[in-house]
């Protein structure tokens, strides 16, 4: 229902529309992820103490990989 009251009442070319989602779950001191679509999850590290690294959790789902 929703989808067809998109097409027909707005002017959004649905031809490369799509959705994302990340979750994350943290569990007893583990962090677990999971994605579908390109989006990523990244975590910030700061190890040293010095300067922050980002570090992906996820890998993007789309066509080119």
């Amino acid at each position: 229902m929703a989808y067809h009251k998109l097409v027909k009442e707005s002017k959004i070319d649905m031809t490369f529309s799509g959705s994302t989602v990340i979750g994350c779950y943290l569990y007893q001191n583990r962090l677990f992820c999971c994605n579908v679509g390109d989006s990523r999850a990244v975590v910030g590290k700061n190890p040293s103490g010095r300067k922050w690294k980002a570090e992906a959790l996820s890998i993007d789902h789309k066509p080119s990989l």
